[in-house]
């Protein structure tokens, strides 16, 4: 009897035990997948925020060249 009742709480320690490792393993994979999109998130949001100060750099150098402000008056002292 009492070799049955070992056999018996032996089996539910090995069924507690791989349930305990496949949480923990999931808990483990399900982390490290969320750092993965937080990166990419991160990553997406620095590209972004690069092309439009890019865009914002490009738009600045027009602005500053002569040929913006148009045809250039010469009776104007400013121009």
């Amino acid at each position: 009897m009492l070799s049955l009742l070992g056999a018996l709480i032996s089996r539910n320690a090995l069924a507690v035990a791989a349930c305990a490792g496949l949480i923990g393993w999931a808990t483990i994979a399900v982390k490290k997948h969320d750092i993965k999109v937080a990166r990419a998130a991160v990553a997406e949001v620095e590209k972004v925020t690069e092309h439009a100060a890019h865009k914002g750099r490009r738009a600045a150098q027009r602005s500053t060249a002569p040929s913006v402000r148009g045809t250039r008056d010469p009776t104007t002292r400013d121009d």
